[in-house]
């Protein structure tokens, strides 16, 4: 029994070393950004502010993501796509608003719904309101997930009324731009001579 818990204990060691190891090799020590949220956040479970610590947490999570999980991978492919990035947007504005708010927060204050619908509203602002939301819908209409589970009727329905709001008028417009451009290239100034 107590060779299992030493070999335990010494593979967690081993373990938590390469981590640890791997981890330094990873961060920037000139990026002084992530130590410093890390910090921020560890004196903000300290002193006992929970939504500040949570939502510096998310900060700080979605950060490391973004820049070390590889596109390889299901997460990065998905976070370095349009999709991703809108939702990411939205929750890094979220997350910050959250924790301007829970700066001020008091022992007798905490998060309420008013804050958090107001923190919904900078996140929206963050990712260009109505345009990223039909985007974001439009996205998860075309998932096979939904594809498979929604009924017809309300395949056809989604598809009619994002077929609405979505008017490509002017992406026809700036094809049609980059057409003829493409057709007819501007020449420059012919005459134009080095001195």
């Amino acid at each position: 029994m107590r060779l299992k818990i030493f070999g335990v204990a010494l593979v967690s060691f081993m373990v938590c070393f390469v981590a640890t190891a791997f981890a330094a090799g990873a961060v920037n020590p000139a990026d002084e950004s992530i130590g410093e949220l890390a910090r921020q956040m560890i004196e903000a479970i300290k002193d006992g502010k929970g939504w500040l610590a949570a939502s510096l947490g998310v900060i700080l999570l979605l950060g490391l993501a973004k820049k070390y999980v590889p596109a390889s991978w299901k997460l990065g492919a998905f976070m370095k796509s349009d999709a991703g990035g809108m939702i990411s947007a939205f929750v890094l504005a979220f997350a910050g608003a959250i924790a301007t708010a829970a700066v001020s927060f008091t022992d007798g204050s905490g998060m309420t719904y008013a804050i958090a619908a107001a923190a919904a509203k900078v996140g929206l602002g963050a990712i260009g309101g109505f345009v990223v939301v039909t985007k974001l819908a439009a996205w998860f209409v075309g998932t096979a997930w939904f594809q498979s589970k929604a009924p017809a009727w309300l395949k056809a329905g989604l598809a009619f009324v994002l077929g609405i709001i979505g008017s490509s008028a002017a992406e026809k417009a700036k094809k049609a731009g980059d057409a003829a451009v493409a057709a007819n290239p501007p020449q420059g100034h012919g005459t134009f001579t080095d001195v």
